[in-house]
């Protein structure tokens, strides 16, 4: 998975990682997120992941979570 979007957010790129961390880590703890390696890297307010999901929905999730951090 490779993905790239804007995030519009307050408080700078720490505070979009700390966010979309986050969200993730909520989807992990309920079971929707398994066998998965994702890292994130947040420049200039634009989310990068990049890794290996199980399937398609956890794609989704994670693009998600990233897409979530704009608020």
């Amino acid at each position: 998975v490779t993905a790239a979007m804007p995030v519009w957010a307050f408080g700078g790129d720490r505070e979009i990682a700390k966010t979309v961390m986050s969200e993730l880590q909520q989807y992990k703890d309920a079971g929707q997120l398994k066998g998965f390696d994702v890292n994130l890297k947040v420049e200039d307010g634009v989310v990068y992941l990049m890794g290996e999901v199980a399937n398609r929905n956890q794609r989704a999730l994670i693009a998600k979570a990233a897409a979530n951090a704009a608020g």
